[in-house]
């Protein structure tokens, strides 16, 4: 995902370990910065868990990596952080009239021909192409979100950051029956 560095806070001074203000940071300093991307980034604090929590830098240029880093928590003014929806996912139910989902298929072309099966079936689904946490965030909005991978091994990531994530997750093979799935995300 494509981000960059808005301010550096501080740079650590190795001597005493206290914090210092820095405009910069150069080879092997540890500090503090802001980082913003152009899309919502789905992460956690590092303490609360170190796969999701820490981050590396890659130059778009040299394709090196120039740095890694530990995610502390959203930054920026209070009012300005990002707070939980206060949506259930009952109330995202009883208004869209189905329940968020990822489904995932086998090819780009199931994918396309399941859009609009549940789409003439009433349900909002939507082509994840392959980016699993726009999936999930879909499916945690309520959407079905409609995820293929060609190889088993590519089912198997997406369905196990799906289920990581607590979302309802359903996996299809190729020209399946799409009734079961359309009872499924409506039932009441």
């Amino acid at each position: 995902m494509s981000a960059q560095v808005d301010r550096v806070i501080s740079r650590k001074e190795l001597s005493d370990l206290s914090d210092a203000p820095a405009e910069t940071l150069v080879l092997n300093d540890i500090g503090r910065v802001c980082i913003s991307s152009r899309r919502p980034l789905l992460c956690d604090a590092y303490v609360d868990d170190r796969r999701t929590g820490a981050f590396i830098v890659i130059d778009p240029l040299s394709n090196d990596t120039v740095a890694a880093g530990m995610i502390l928590g959203p930054g920026g003014e209070p009012a300005a952080r990002i707070v939980g929806s206060t949506l259930t996912p009952q109330q995202r139910h009883q208004r869209l009239g189905h329940r968020g989902a990822v489904v995932i298929v086998p090819t780009e072309a199931d994918a396309v021909v399941l859009e609009r099966k549940l789409f003439e079936g009433g349900v909002v689904a939507a082509l994840a192409r392959g980016e699993v946490e726009v999936a999930v965030a879909l499916a945690e909005a309520g959407l079905c979100a409609i995820a293929w991978a060609e190889t088993p091994a590519g089912r198997r990531a997406i369905a196990e950051h799906a289920r990581e994530a607590g979302v309802t997750l359903r996996e299809l093979e190729a020209k399946a029956d799409h009734t079961a799935l359309l009872e499924l995300l409506t039932v009441r």
